[in-house]
């Protein structure tokens, strides 16, 4: 896929997880997306729950670059013990979808100007 430059990358992924292991895979996914959040390459990261299918999950990572990705971010040791764990407590193989990304909306939390002051150390 190519990649270009102004355009974020954008990877999807499906986990069907062992009912039974739900709870500990959002606490051991949840220690890797607070990692990962500190990377250069990162943009944005959404952890959902299917609530019609026990144990099926859906992560939507937004990097700005794939090649980054893959050659760093991928690689990084504290990947590792979540890697290894998932292998255990997984259904079947993962799903992976790659994506350009062309337009991102959000809504800021009431009162964002109090937001805002607060994480510049201004009050």
């Amino acid at each position: 896929m190519s990649e270009p430059p102004d355009r974020d990358w954008v990877l999807c992924v499906t986990f069907s997880i062992k009912p039974e292991f739900a709870d500990e895979f959002v606490s051991i996914v949840s220690e890797v997306l607070d990692k990962m959040r500190h990377e250069e390459n990162f943009v944005s990261t959404t952890l959902c729950r299917d609530p019609a299918t026990p144990g099926r999950f859906f992560l939507f990572e937004t990097w700005k670059s794939r090649a980054r990705f893959v050659a760093e971010d991928l690689a990084r040791t504290y990947r590792q013990p979540y890697e290894t764990r998932l292998a255990e407590i997984t259904l079947g193989d993962r799903q992976f979808a790659e994506w350009e990304q062309i337009r991102a909306d959000y809504s800021l939390p009431a009162g964002p100007k109090r937001w805002l002051l607060h994480f510049s150390g201004e009050e």
